[in-house]
């Protein structure tokens, strides 16, 4: 080709005709199957046409402003090779080719409706997404990992916006751009964490926390079995509160005035884990073995003290749930023993709940002692002599 018609224009134009009507408007003809086809073929034509020499950019930036143009309209997300809302605002400006066929097309015609709208709510979003990828970027440690708590700051951000940025910017932006980075950093931190190390527990607690949190905005296929592996952490950590809480409770029973001491025995029972949970408390030290059987023993004694039947009932709840849920050993010197009078203490109290419930029950069936037997019917209804 003569070195003139490539610069002044004449190629550069033929080329823009032939592409718009027989690439372009062929692809958006034939539909939606088309469309990642057409944004890979724009986006090759602006990389390798800039990368021309700087004599060509000028008769050849209507190629590239169609190319972007159809980019901005179809692209995976803002701003892809460059192209703005005005590249679309152009296309529809020319009404040619490549316009006519996007309007008559039932698929593409709405990227053309919402095209405006979309890029007014993508400026607002998608600086904002940009921005936090960028830093979740720096967060990234020499080794190539990520410091959970620089990286832990900027997923809250995300992961509190996603939903806004789900609204305001178009469907496969956050997939493709934000979602991949995100789901890396938080896969890669759980990864990091040793869950069998009680040191490291706080750590597994914030990263499970916030995988949860992205669970919730996004779907990853990794993101369960990370959930599973730091959930060992978290049933540590709840089995170690609770733990902690009962010999609180203890403590705060076997210090307390006299006047009081009931009171503090019975709020036991809220430190003690659900019955349907199988949860099991299980004390390491020797102190706190004996603190808690001393309570166990003083629970036997107090509930004689009871004012009422109804707190009789109560202390014999609290003993139950110490007896089924509380571990022991009975290698402690001495500790059998006490534990063998301890439970036959307990045994009276709870022999003596069920009789008073019996009793209730056998009162409830009538005032007069003839009608709380329950007698047999023969098939008439009628009462038969026993």
């Amino acid at each position: 080709m003569d070195e003139s018609d490539i610069v002044s224009g004449v190629v550069p134009q033929t080329i823009r005709h032939g592409l718009a009507q027989y690439v372009w408007k062929p692809l958006s003809t034939e539909g939606k199957h088309n469309l990642k086809l057409t944004i890979q073929c724009a986006g090759q034509l602006v990389t390798r046409v800039e990368a021309l020499e700087s004599k060509y950019s000028e008769p050849w930036s209507g190629i590239v402003s169609d190319a972007r143009g159809l980019l901005q309209l179809f692209g995976d997300t803002p701003g892809m090779f460059g192209a703005t809302v005005q590249h679309a605002i152009k296309l529809a400006d020319d009404k040619g080719e490549i316009h006519q066929a996007i309007v008559s097309s039932p698929f593409y015609k709405t990227y053309f409706d919402l095209s405006n709208h979309r890029a007014a709510c993508e400026s607002i979003a998608w600086p904002e997404v940009e921005e936090h990828m960028r830093n979740l970027e720096a967060a990234k440690t020499e080794a190539g990992g990520w410091s959970l708590t620089e990286a832990s700051t900027v997923l809250d951000g995300a992961i509190e916006k996603w939903p806004d940025w789900v609204e305001q910017c178009r469907e496969p932006a956050l997939t493709v751009f934000a979602q991949p980075k995100v789901s890396a950093c938080l896969l890669s931190l759980a990864a990091a964490v040793r869950v069998e190390d009680p040191s490291q527990t706080s750590d597994a607690l914030r990263i499970l926390s916030l995988i949860r949190a992205a669970n919730a905005a996004f779907k990853n296929k990794d993101f369960p079995a990370a959930m599973d592996r730091l959930g060992l952490a978290a049933s540590r950590h709840a089995a170690e509160q609770t733990v902690n809480r009962f010999k609180a409770a203890c403590l705060k029973a076997l210090e307390s005035a006299e006047d009081c001491q009931v009171d503090n025995l019975l709020q036991i029972k809220a430190a003690l884990p659900a019955g349907d949970t199988r949860q099991r408390v299980s004390l390491s030290k020797v102190e706190d073995r004996n603190a808690a059987w001393q309570v166990f023993d003083l629970l036997s004694a107090k509930a004689w003290e009871a004012s009422s039947l109804q707190d009789f009932i109560r202390f014999c709840e609290v003993i139950d749930g110490f007896a089924n849920t509380v571990e022991t050993t009975a290698t402690d010197a001495g500790f059998e023993q006490i534990l063998r009078v301890s439970k036959e203490k307990a045994s009276i109290v709870k022999a003596v709940t069920e009789l008073a419930a019996s009793n209730q029950r056998y009162t409830a069936l009538g005032t007069i002692s003839d009608e709380r037997i329950i007698r047999p019917r023969d098939d008439q209804g009628v009462d038969e002599e026993g």
